[in-house]
């Protein structure tokens, strides 16, 4: 006889009075390939789970928070700009979270200082502005003014080098810390073999085995893991830290150059950050839809006639030249281009142009 025992995490039969434990097919637990990245953090007590994208990772965080807190009495800072995150928090959780929105990087330690937030989002590098960075410094200074226990949300995409430990170290407030990314993006060595979403999850003050017990079973409930066969792929050795770095420094070095190329048109804004794996590119005095529609079709016919072509959308892993139009806060437009992971024909074909648009 078999008698079904069912909570959020496990539907398990028993057979005997043991019991037999699995997950549903929708939510096969990736073991090894969370055992991987756990020990990227190995100087910490750190649990890892990972999901099918980063928005269901934080998906996931978000329902942890709402499952294991009292939040009506919580105060929340969002410093984040992608424009899914800010979907996601302010479609579908704003009515559970008192959120105060932070419209750019250096109001945040001002607004840190003035009031007692106990949850905090947080980008690291913002993807629509490359040369904007959260200075941990100062971060660390404006949440070391509250002795209020703390829960840091981050989203570390963009920066494969940032070290959860270092702000555990020198944060004096109790605080759990839910470090979470896509992992698709910088990876994956731009290969985007599989969406992936990666969540760390540690605290200098509580153990954190009943949050991730949460996220796991969100993860359960909404099939949100990946597949055997992803997770097989994505456990090769080939996907470590070393080959990650070298691949982001080399994205770098390309951006860069590309950078110093173009920048002498008078008639663009052409941006670049320390780190950055992408351009941000504005038409001066424009902000009309019909004009950045006027530059890709003016960049389409050029590259035609060299018999090129140019993906346009977003490029998840920056190894594929692609250009796109993004909206940012307020209604600003401008272009976000990949320039890829090789100097080739396309390469120079796109700097040329971008060089001469308009000349």
């Amino acid at each position: 006889q078999i008698y079904n025992t069912t909570n959020i995490g496990i539907k398990s039969p028993i057979f005997n009075n043991n019991e037999k434990r699995y997950e549903y097919e929708r939510g096969f637990s990736p073991t090894y390939l969370e055992e991987k990245y756990q020990s990227t953090y190995s100087q910490i007590d750190n649990v890892c789970c990972v999901f099918r994208s980063g928005m269901s990772a934080l998906d996931a965080i978000c329902k942890t928070l709402i499952k294991n807190f009292s939040l009506k009495k919580m105060k929340a800072l969002d410093a984040t700009y992608y424009f899914e995150t800010s979907s996601l928090l302010y479609n579908v959780y704003d009515r559970f979270l008192n959120i105060h929105r932070s419209e750019a990087f250096k109001k945040v330690y001002d607004q840190l200082k003035s009031n007692d937030y106990t949850i905090v989002f947080l980008e690291l590098v913002n993807l629509n502005y490359p040369n904007e960075q959260l200075d941990l410094g100062l971060l660390l200074d404006s949440l070391n003014h509250s002795s209020l226990p703390l829960i840091l949300i981050i989203d570390s995409t963009a920066d494969i080098f940032f070290d959860v430990s270092y702000i555990l170290r020198k944060l004096k407030r109790d605080t759990i810390i839910f470090d979470f990314k896509s992992g698709i993006k910088l990876y994956q060595l731009g290969l985007e073999l599989s969406n992936l979403g990666i969540v760390h999850i540690t605290s200098n003050k509580i153990n954190t085995s009943l949050l991730s017990k949460s996220l796991i079973g969100f993860r359960s409930l909404t099939g949100t893991s990946i597949l055997p066969y992803e997770e097989k792929i994505l456990c090769n050795s080939i996907f470590n830290f070393k080959t990650q770095a070298m691949y982001v420094e080399r994205l770098n070095i390309l951006c860069q150059d590309f950078f110093y190329q173009i920048k002498s048109n008078k008639f663009l804004d052409v941006h670049f950050g320390e780190g950055s794996v992408f351009l941000i590119i504005k038409i001066k005095n424009s902000n009309e839809i019909k004009d950045y529609k006027q530059f890709l079709d003016d960049l389409k016919v050029y590259l035609d006639d060299k018999q090129l072509s140019l993906m346009i959308g977003t490029s998840f892993g920056f190894r594929t030249p692609r250009i796109e139009i993004i909206n940012r806060f307020n209604n600003d437009l401008c272009l976000r281009l990949s320039v890829g992971v090789y100097k080739g024909v396309l390469y120079y074909s796109m700097q040329e142009f971008i060089r001469t648009w308009r000349s």
